[in-house]
């Protein structure tokens, strides 16, 4: 039996790391493991921090495992980390981005490396990335979504690979949608969060939809998400009438949005963009589960990040070009 703390962030613009990394896997292991005695809750990381408090500490008490999500960026937090460890408890970090390459197009970039980073080091004495450092020392393990992200701290903390995965209720009533039968339109649909904008710009995926949609009258593009910076950018680029928008939803929408798609893409900057090629190698493979369990036949970039699903029910490029897509 394994009883399993997740400490998730408190702060609404990062919930939808929380959904992915704290809540869906403590829901799942409460659903699914609950006949073998495994348990799993989530606890705001402004509790946590709050470790001697007696409630605080009757709620940790019960729990073998600690999931700390991101922040390790305080001396609050390390204390907190220290005083669980010390009692025997096991505490590991969890980290589904490359902080220390993050790049312009990324909001979280000025919090991180701009102009926030040089505030937080005058108040501080650390930059983010130097207090993340020192916060995975305080830590038994880090757990990642890709390989790549792990073996960038190996040498401060033993990784364990752990990959983002769907929740399974949100695509039971999910029906596939029928192939498109000759002169019926057809969806090429991509969605996601507001981190992508390099993945198009630099992939050469924007070269190829034009191709496409040039040579195939039928065929719309369909991008779901609240990037308006990237609505712009492919509404000036992709012929009029043949490219479509649509916002975010609800975690639990999410698979029938998905759903309505025909082909889905999933593209990743390539070498063009040194950095953002680098970081995009490190991102999880989630698209193309989302795709998998959704029947939607798929095509991601070349690479590590999508290499373990080749095959299952897409493709991934054997190169990064505008003639591969």
């Amino acid at each position: 039996m394994t009883h399993v703390l997740f400490i998730y962030a408190d702060n609404a613009s990062e919930w939808n790391c929380s959904q992915w990394r704290a809540l869906g896997p403590s829901n799942a292991i409460n659903r699914y493991g609950a006949d073998e005695g495994h348990s799993a809750r989530c606890l705001y990381l402004s509790d946590f921090v709050q470790f001697g408090h007696p409630s605080v500490q009757d709620i940790i008490a019960r729990f073998d495992l600690i999931v700390v999500q991101r922040n390790l960026l305080a001396r609050e937090i390390w204390d907190a980390c220290d005083y669980w460890r010390a009692l025997g408890k096991v505490v590991v970090a969890d980290l589904d981005d490359d902080y220390p390459r993050l790049t312009p197009q990324n909001p979280a970039y000025r919090f991180w490396i701009g102009t926030h980073a040089q505030r937080f080091a005058a108040a501080t004495q650390h930059t983010p990335i130097e207090a993340l450092t020192e916060g995975l020392g305080h830590v038994d393990a880090l757990l990642a979504p890709n390989r790549e992200l792990l073996a960038d701290w190996d040498g401060i903390v033993p990784g364990v690979y752990v990959p983002n995965y769907a929740q399974p209720e949100f695509y039971s009533d999910i029906t596939p949608k029928p192939p498109p039968a000759p002169g019926e339109p057809v969806v090429i649909g991509w969605g996601g969060s507001v981190s992508h904008f390099d993945s198009f710009v630099f992939s050469g995926i924007i070269e190829a939809l034009n191709r496409v949609l040039s040579r195939r009258p039928e065929v719309r593009v369909r991008i779901c998400g609240n990037d308006y910076r990237l609505r712009r950018y492919l509404a000036a680029r992709l012929p009029q009438g043949r490219v479509e928008f649509a916002d975010a939803v609800a975690p639990q929408a999410w698979p029938r949005r998905v759903a309505s798609f025909d082909v889905g893409i999933a593209p990743l900057a390539g070498p063009k963009a040194p950095r953002s090629h680098i970081y995009d190698r490190r991102r999880p493979y989630i698209k193309a589960v989302e795709y998998i369990l959704t029947a939607v036949p798929w095509v991601a970039a070349e690479g590590p990040v999508y290499a373990d699903l080749d095959g299952r029910g897409g493709v991934v490029l054997s190169e990064e070009s505008v003639d591969a897509w």
